[in-house]
Parts: structure tokens; C-alpha cells; sequence
């Protein structure tokens, strides 16, 4: 079979903006069509996962809180005949083992992502070839070959597995079937059915009583084994199937492949295992090839939180993940602004979620700016805000509840005006002294009227240092009736010194 080449992004839009998106192709499997949906019909939305050769993811959508999904594995391959009659023609063909069908319901919250892995039925035996038929995606095994090239029925490879991860986390996973084959004489060698809610099965053992070359099927503990003929190993085992458990999209158990003979022969090859939650055994041959077995079947899983779980009727073919959920429903959100929108006063941004019965949270952004949220109550939040001055566009979205899409609402554009500005005040420096202002020139003097009779002391009045003020009054007379007094008082002392002397003498 080819390999796929890498799938581009897909998306699909929905109630809720549901996003299916296909992941780059891994190898071993042909290419199909990709997702398709979801398909909203009556109240129910659906989403188809077919064949792709990788994982497919898709984001919950907001309102919904459970899925139901289908999971149907890949069927084994068929052995195929030579065509040239040289290797036995007659009897009955070999056919692959069915895959595993389940469905089953879990919990999910609006925002996380399914993942799903879609196994590919395994490929039909190639005759006369020293290649052994290819295994399908999902962890089949390869066929069984014949390496020296002669002519030889072929048997067929393992189905893979189909898988359904929630954040990566294993939900549910349905096994693929085991490779047919038919031993000497045409005995058909059926492949053993995929696991839908457990083990898969054994490849058919032969009648004839003829020993048993037939592979085990993994159980959901263990991995499927190669045939033990007569309670010892064959000659040529088929390979081992991985111990490890499918754990994520991306960590796929393999299942076992059949028995590659290298001695020789014009007989048959075994068939290979069907891949799953655990793989099944490859099947084992004998030298010549006349004594063969199909492969297991793989093994099926379901977390504890998957409800509902039912096995359905067997597949034949490449697998196929369905998820289905109810429609949620259809909100609206808008948006008004309310108060001054000036940056010294509140304004108040309120939306209004329809229908009133909606909950949960908007947010309220201008750009990538977050500028809060507000619980939705009654079908209205509020938030008030105090904004700088500038343009703003604003938009409120809400998230959504357990029944109601999200929502957002057309952007909001306003202007916020600017504070109103105070007038300018000079501010005083302390480092500058006060000069105080000059005071008002004095009046002039009014002129003192001169007394009636007598000389009166003038009293001088400072102008400024030094300076007398002239008061009008002649002062010549005072003078000299001055200085006559002190003449008087001169000559007296003078008379009583001469008589203090002359009482001396005496």
C-alpha cells in the first residue's frame, strides 16, 4: 500500500465555531477522505472521522458538556492465492479477522480537543513476493513473506486499531482484526476478530489435527503471542507485539507480525496481527510453508468515565470515529457604554446576553488589552472603569455555559475626552528671598504755626542722618541770654575761690 502524503489544515465551521483540524499523515496506510461536518440536524450535531493515515482533532464548542462517539476498527487482510497453480488453488481463502465496533459517552468541557485515529483495514497478501502485505494505520502487523522469491499464497496483514483521545487522554479504543491465511491442502486460516469492549480473538487454529500456527489476541492487560505448535516455538515465530499500551495519538501499540519464512517452499505465509489498545500476535510458519496460522485480533478499551459503553455488530473494511453531541445554544452578546467618558469619570460598559438565561463570564477588551470581566446575571454584566484619554474600541465576549455557545459582541467605538485643566499657579521658589514692595512716599509736612509769645525749642524732624529740619524760629537770642547765664555763673565761682584764700591767709 502507499504512504499518504501530509494533510493540510481543515476546518469546519458550526454552532459553537467547532474546528476539525487533520494532522500531518504518518505512514502505512492509503489516504481517504478527511473529517466532515459537524452536520447540525434535529438538535444534534455530528461529526464523521474517516480514514486519513493521522490524527484528527477538533476543539469542543462552548455548550457542550458530552459527546457520544462510535469507533469501528480496521478488519485484517485476506490471504490471496498465486495465480499460476504452482501453490495449492483449491480450498477455501482465508479471510481477515472483523474489527471491533463500541460506542460510548463521556464528559467534556467546551474548549478542550478530540483527537481522533481512524484504523485502516490491513492489506490482502501479495503472492509471489518476498515483501509481506502492508499493516493498517492504527497499529497493524505486516504479513507474513517468504524471502527466497518462489511462488507462494500470501497471507493477509493486521487491521489497525481506531482510537478516540480527549486532551490526549485514551477514551476509547476499538482493536483491528487479524491477517487470514489457509494452510496445505487449502484449509482456510480465518484471522481473529477485533476487541470491541475487551479481548480480541485468536486466529483460527486448524483442523486435522494438523499443529496450530494461529497467533493469540491481545487481551486489554496484555499483548497477543505468536503460535507455540505442540507447546514448543515454530519454527518461524511471527514478531513480537509491543508491551506498551496505546497511551497517546501519537504512541500507537503495534501488533505482532506473521512469520517470515526464509527456507523455501510453494505453500503459504502467516498473517499478521490487528493493532489496538494492546496488539495482537502475528501468526508463525513451519519450514516449508505448508503449515501456517493467522494473527490475533487486537484489544479494546474504555476509561472509567465512558458511560453507555455498547459492543455493535462486527466491521469489515477501514474504520471510522463518529461524534455526536446536542446543539447548543445560539447566544448573542451587545454592547453599550454608559456615564462620561471623560479619564476623571467612571464610565460603565454593559452587556446583554440573549437568551436572559444564559451564564457565565464576558470579558471586556479594547484590542488585547483585557479591561476586566463580569459575571453574566439575568443576562447582563457590568464593569466600570476609569479610562485614560484617548479612542477606544471595545468588545464584550462571553464564554459560553454548559448549554449556551459563546458569543461577541460588534466592537464598540468612543473617545475619552481629557480631564478639564485648572489654571496655571506660579510656583514660589524658597530659595529666592521675598523682596517686599516699597512703601508710598511720604506726605510733605504740613508748617507749624508760630507761638504767640516767647521763643519755643524747635524740635527737629530727621529726614534722613545728620540732617536737622528748620522749624522757622530765629535762635540768636536764645544763644546769647545762654551764654550771658553761664558768664554769671563763671564770675561767682571766681568770687567765693578769692574768699575762700583770704580766710586762709588769716
Amino acid at each position: 500500500m502507499t504512504s499518504p502524503s501530509p494533510r493540510a489544515l481543515r476546518a469546519y465551521s458550526s454552532v459553537g465555531a467547532l474546528a476539525v483540524v487533520a494532522a500531518l499523515a504518518l505512514s502505512g496506510t492509503s489516504t481517504a477522505a478527511a473529517a466532515t461536518g459537524p452536520t447540525c440536524l434535529a438538535g444534534t450535531c455530528t461529526v464523521v472521522f474517516d480514514l486519513t493515515g493521522a490524527p484528527e482533532s477538533f476543539v469542543v464548542p462552548q455548550g457542550v458538556s458530552a459527546v457520544t462517539a462510535t469507533v469501528t476498527a480496521g478488519s485484517g487482510g485476506s490471504e490471496v492465492r498465486a495465480s499460476d497453480g504452482v501453490a495449492y488453488p483449491t480450498g477455501a481463502v482465508g479471510a481477515g479477522g472483523t474489527g471491533g465496533a463500541v460506542t460510548g459517552s463521556f464528559p467534556v468541557t467546551g474548549g478542550q480537543s478530540i483527537t481522533a485515529v481512524v484504523g485502516g483495514v490491513g492489506a490482502d497478501g501479495v503472492p509471489n513476493s518476498t515483501t509481506g502485505a502492508a499493516g493498517g494505520y492504527g497499529g497493524g502487523g505486516t504479513g507474513g513473506a517468504l524471502t527466497n522469491g518462489q511462488t507462494h499464497n500470501s497471507g493477509g496483514a493486521g487491521g489497525g486499531g481506531s482510537f478516540l483521545f480527549l486532551d490526549d487522554a485514551l477514551q476509547i479504543a476499538a482493536g483491528g482484526g487479524g491477517g487470514g491465511t489457509s494452510i496445505e491442502g487449502g484449509e482456510a486460516i480465518a484471522g481473529g476478530a477485533g476487541g470491541s469492549t475487551g479481548a480480541g480473538a485468536d486466529g483460527t487454529a486448524n483442523t486435522g489435527g494438523r499443529p496450530n500456527y494461529s497467533a493469540t489476541g491481545a487481551t486489554t492487560t496484555a499483548p497477543g503471542a505468536t503460535a507455540t505448535p505442540g507447546g514448543a516455538p515454530a519454527e518461524y515465530p511471527g514478531s513480537p507485539a509491543s508491551t506498551t499500551p496505546t497511551t497517546t495519538p501519537l504512541a500507537l501499540a503495534t501488533a505482532g507480525a506473521g512469520g517470515v519464512n526464509v527456507e523455501g517452499g510453494f505453500y503459504g505465509t502467516a498473517g499478521g496481527g490487528g493493532g489496538g489498545y494492546l496488539g495482537g500476535g502475528g501468526g508463525a510458519s513451519d519450514g516449508p510453508g505448508g503449515w501456517v496460522g493467522a494473527g490475533g485480533g487486537g484489544s479494546a478499551f474504555q476509561a472509567v468515565t465512558v458511560t453507555g459503553v455498547a459492543a455493535l455488530a462486527p466491521h469489515v473494511g477501514d474504520g471510522s470515529v463518529v461524534v455526536s453531541y446536542a446543539e447548543p445554544v445560539a447566544t448573542t452578546t451587545t454592547l453599550v457604554v454608559t456615564g462620561s467618558p471623560t479619564e476623571s469619570s467612571p464610565v460603565t460598559l454593559t452587556a446583554t446576553v440573549s437568551p436572559a438565561s444564559s451564564t457565565g463570564t464576558v470579558v471586556f477588551a479594547a484590542g488585547a488589552v483585557a479591561l476586566g470581566s463580569a459575571p453574566v446575571t439575568g443576562g447582563v454584566a457590568s464593569l466600570t472603569v476609569t479610562l485614560a484619554a484617548g479612542d477606544y474600541s471595545v468588545v464584550a465576549s462571553y464564554s459560553g455555559d454548559a448549554t449556551s455557545s459563546d458569543s461577541a459582541s460588534q466592537p464598540l467605538a468612543f473617545t475619552v475626552a481629557a480631564a478639564p485643566v485648572a489654571p496655571p499657579t506660579t510656583p514660589t521658589d524658597p530659595t529666592v528671598p521675598t523682596v517686599p514692595a516699597p512703601a508710598a512716599p511720604a506726605s510733605p509736612a504740613a508748617p507749624v504755626a508760630a507761638p504767640a509769645a516767647g521763643p519755643v525749642a524747635a524740635t527737629p524732624v530727621a529726614t534722613r542722618s545728620g540732617d536737622l529740619a528748620f522749624t522757622g524760629q530765629d535762635t540768636t537770642p536764645g544763644l546769647l541770654a545762654g551764654a550771658a547765664l553761664l558768664l554769671s555763673g563763671l564770675a561767682l565761682q571766681a568770687l567765693v575761690l578769692r574768699r575762700r584764700r583770704g580766710t586762709q591767709a588769716d
